[in-house]
């Protein structure tokens, strides 16, 4: 073998390729665009749906507390707010024996307990 090199072919292996970062082909594209545009969807109505106010979290904090040691710090307000979410009119504060009367008391907080029994009565603390 004077001087001739010959070269050898290798048979082409195949190759993996590795999906791109979003984890599809471009076949998959369209059915994946609208599995994230349900995603989105179904995330929007849950953040809109959890759009919780400071008083209704502190109700439910209270009631909370109220379920787990009959005690709390909490305004006169927060107490029979809680008392209610309850349906536990033996919460209410010492000086408000008539439930009307701590209802009225209430006045614009009236709307957080229907808001709370409604929709948010999953955190409150089974006993």
């Amino acid at each position: 073998m004077s001087g001739v090199r010959r070269s050898v072919c290798h048979r082409a292996q195949p190759v993996k390729v590795k999906p791109r970062e979003r984890g599809a082909s471009d076949l998959d594209r369209p059915a994946l665009d609208d599995a994230e545009k349900r995603l989105t969807t179904v995330n929007q109505t849950e953040s809109n749906m959890k759009i919780i106010t400071w008083e209704i979290t502190k109700i439910i904090k209270v009631a909370n507390q109220l379920q787990r040691t009959g005690q709390t710090t909490a305004s006169t307000s927060e107490r029979i707010a809680a008392a209610f979410v309850l349906n536990n009119m033996a919460l209410l504060p010492e000086s408000y024996s008539d439930a009307v009367e701590a209802w009225q008391r209430l006045d614009d907080w009236q709307e957080h307990v229907t808001q709370i029994k409604q929709h948010y009565t999953h955190f409150i603390e089974a006993r």
